[in-house]
């Protein structure tokens, strides 16, 4: 049996004072917790705090620790193969007072737990849903 391959995916858990969720989407994508695949040689804190600054327009934020490592259950296509998507979750901090920038990413929200698991369930595994 050949092992599969995985691309490897840094994302942010950001949680606002009423514990709502920060989800955001690019233009005809899905809604997705902000982040983005890492590069080859990037550090783990290096590629979240480049895809953050890329998609939410922010820099000042806070790298907290490591929320979950999930194998999502989107595949990724690469010529003629298909590679799994291993995602690294961290939870994050944003000063109250940045506000959100377009960056990359077309709308950012913030969304009770109720809609997330929604809203993510083709990406993510039950597991790490009920665990948000």
């Amino acid at each position: 049996m050949e092992e599969d391959k995985f691309h490897v995916g840094v994302k942010a858990l950001v949680r606002d004072r009423r514990g709502n969720i920060l989800i955001s989407r690019a233009p005809r994508e899905r809604w997705d917790l902000p982040g983005g695949r890492m590069k080859r040689g990037e550090k783990v804190p290096e590629a979240l705090r480049r895809e953050l600054e890329e998609e939410l327009g922010v820099k000042n934020f806070r790298i907290g620790w490591l929320h979950d490592a999930v194998i999502s259950d989107v595949r990724i296509t690469s010529g003629n193969e298909t590679h799994g998507l291993c995602l690294l979750v961290y939870r994050c901090m944003l000063p109250s007072s940045e506000p959100l920038g377009k960056g990359g990413s077309d709308e950012h929200k913030w969304a009770p737990k109720s809609e997330v698991r929604g809203l993510l369930s083709n990406k993510y595994p039950a597991r790490f849903l009920d665990g948000l």
